[in-house]
């Protein structure tokens, strides 16, 4: 039951991202970096390999990041060469074939729907221009991934991990003008998968894979439980309370406060539809509705604040042990507690 939830929710995210595509560079040398430097090692890429898999170790920790830039450029080039070419086709044989047989030989374990998150695009010029400059700026990013791996192991560590790096499709603007031009879905205890845009910043990118990580980490302990709506919030919040604890200057915008009157409309809401989770209102608090008054990230809002309450309640529980509770007990330790064990009361 609880991969079962986990899975839902990854899908729901991914899905609204894809659904919305039709609705400050940092030098990176930093001192996270040059701390860690004796314990990390890189895995030397060949000029004529540039797609080959980079392994990052930190201490006993190794993270294998697979790049699809190249993999994006030769099917963007197959279907410019054939105008009758199944765009879905040639993208199984150039993307997802290569990228299954790399997640096989990294032992990586993935549930069966992640190609799902795989999709051919019909701006295939702008595709190809932004998988080109990705690619050009391959070892900014393998570095700004190397700093974030690094910044975040030190808070926790775990198994090692395969991080897959796909460019945005160009039409998905909701991830390019809100999102910073990155976004992300944990597959996995030992996988995620970050999207990133050619406007991605480096504090952006930082961030999202804090976050993607803490997830895993989440699966990893088996403290991914989601039965109810506000348990499914607070998975991302305590993925979000990881990345500000790793870089406590970055303000993502789904991590702003939700309005007095947001949190109406979401008690509102849920003593009407109930707090047992539901595929469509969890989607309904993650795209929002202006019909019922609800904005969008309402999920990640309250879910950051109960957990970042939480923490203001228990200062002296290491990240450890709060990643290892379930999304229930940090409820039951917020400020939140009265009104979760109203929905529970009714509910029964």
């Amino acid at each position: 039951m609880k991969k079962f939830w986990a899975i839902m929710i990854t899908n729901a995210i991914g899905m609204l991202l894809a659904s919305c595509s039709n609705n400050e560079a940092q030098n990176s040398e930093s001192p996270q970096t040059e701390k860690s430097e004796p314990a990390v090692q890189s895995a030397a890429m060949s000029e004529d390999s540039s797609n080959t898999p980079v392994d990052i170790t930190v201490g006993d920790q190794t993270f294998r990041v697979i790049s699809l830039h190249d993999e994006i450029m030769e099917y963007a080039a197959a279907v410019e060469n054939d105008a009758s070419a199944d765009k879905k086709e040639v993208y199984r044989e150039k993307v997802v074939r290569p990228l299954r047989k790399q997640v096989a030989e990294a032992d990586a374990h993935v549930y069966d729907d992640y190609y799902s998150f795989l999709s051919p695009n019909t701006n295939i010029s702008k595709l190809k221009e932004n998988a080109q400059k990705l690619a050009e700026d391959e070892d900014r990013i393998l570095q700004l991934v190397e700093e974030a791996v690094i910044d975040a192991t030190e808070k926790m560590s775990g198994i090692d991990k395969t991080i897959i790096i796909l460019p945005v499709n160009p039409d998905e603007y909701f991830i390019i003008d809100k999102m910073g031009g990155v976004a992300g879905v944990a597959l996995s205890q030992d996988t995620f998968v970050a999207r990133v845009d050619p406007s991605f910043t480096d504090e952006g990118l930082k961030h999202l894979i804090a976050h993607e990580y803490h997830h895993t980490l989440q699966t990893e302990k088996r403290a991914e439980a989601a039965t109810t709506i506000l348990e499914a919030f607070v998975m991302e919040g305590k993925a979000d309370a990881f990345a500000s604890e790793v870089y406590p200057d970055y303000s993502a915008p789904w991590t702003e406060p939700l309005s007095e009157k947001g949190w109406e409309k979401l008690f509102e809401k849920l003593r009407t539809e109930g707090n047992a989770f539901d595929y469509k209102l969890y989607m309904e608090f993650l795209a929002g509705n202006s019909n019922s008054g609800v904005t969008h990230w309402t999920n990640y809002r309250a879910g950051y604040q109960i957990t970042q309450s939480f923490l203001k309640n228990n200062p002296e529980i290491p990240v450890e042990e709060w990643t290892e509770l379930v999304p229930k007990e940090i409820i039951l330790g917020s400020e939140f507690k009265d009104v979760f064990e109203e929905f529970e009361r009714s509910e029964g």
